[in-house]
């Protein structure tokens, strides 16, 4: 290892100054000399600006994530630094309060009182149906208290079978997932008349899961006039997508008519990306993972629009 390539790794205030201090070091330049680059300079001036509104931030914004892993702080990791970015942009220190949907389910007091102290909630993405009924009790909560709601993946059909079963009237409303018995999954039974979140059509005969979900960046075309539009200051994008149930287009006229607008569809129109709630000041979600696209000190839209909405 050449001299001037052996270079100290302080201990930091934050994970942000890492950068910084081996740009100090001149790493980039090592690297790029190691690497037979050229003589590439690295310009770092807005990472210092981001990196300031770390340490200058003093007021605490609490934001509620209700998920069911919550001992597994690395299962929402992604979703947990976005918040983070999003509040450093609004010059605020998110400070993450886990909400346990288990708990809301048994009418957990206490897990209630942190539902009602926070600015606003994340119902982020997962698998399998425990903790879900609490999750549905959150949505419903945001929905009846104007409490900004940003739901992930699952959070988006979390947030259709709420309003499914508490303004539609559907009570037995829910989603395929979690009302698939073994034969059902043997036989590839069609969805039932309630479930307004339902398997994906082209997939109702492969047995094998895993790498089959859809996966991977899609297109998104956005309702103009939308919270959506708005948000994005424009009517497409591309968002990256981890999933295999969607939305029941039987039921999409009737959803809309009640004020569950569906701002964000695929190319085509069949598939249903974003939804919203018109008479919310801030009640959204996306069948992707918004998340993966948000880098430090530029906080994806809707994180920056969430926050800012609970600020």
């Amino acid at each position: 290892v050449d001299t001037n390539a052996v270079i100290p790794a302080e201990t930091v205030r934050s994970i942000y100054e890492v950068p910084l201090r081996f740009e100090k070091r001149k790493l980039g330049e090592i690297i790029a000399h190691k690497l037979s680059l050229g003589d590439l300079k690295f310009d770092l001036t807005e990472w210092k600006k981001g990196f300031k509104t770390v340490t200058t931030a003093k007021e605490i914004i609490q934001i509620g994530l209700a998920g069911k892993y919550n001992e597994l702080d690395d299962a929402y990791l992604s979703v947990i630094e976005a918040v983070k970015s999003a509040g450093y942009f609004h010059n605020r220190k998110a400070e993450i309060v886990w909400i346990d949907t288990e708990k809301i389910e048994t009418k957990d007091e206490e897990e209630w009182q942190k539902l009602q102290g926070v600015a606003g909630v994340v119902v982020p993405g997962g698998f399998g149906n425990r903790g879900i009924e609490g999750k549905i009790r959150v949505a419903e909560y945001c929905r009846n208290h104007n409490k900004p709601y940003l739901g992930l993946c699952l959070g988006s059909q979390i947030m259709a079978i709420e309003f499914a079963r508490n303004v539609l009237g559907i009570g037995q409303a829910t989603s395929e997932e979690f009302d698939c018995t073994e034969e059902d999954a043997k036989t590839f039974v069609n969805g039932k008349q309630f479930h307004v979140i339902h398997f994906m059509e082209n997939q109702r005969t492969i047995r094998r899961k895993g790498g089959t979900m859809r996966l991977g960046s899609y297109p998104c075309v956005i309702k103009p006039g939308s919270l959506a539009q708005k948000i994005y200051q424009s009517e497409k994008t591309e968002e990256r997508h981890r999933h295999r149930y969607e939305f029941n287009n039987a039921f999409r006229d009737r959803f809309e008519e009640h004020g569950f607008s569906i701002s964000g569809t695929s190319p085509d129109g069949e598939l249903v990306e974003i939804v919203e709630i018109k008479a919310h000041p801030f009640m959204i979600a996306s069948q992707f993972h918004p998340e993966f696209l948000s880098r430090p000190f530029k906080p994806h839209p809707l994180f920056r629009d969430f926050i800012g909405a609970c600020v």
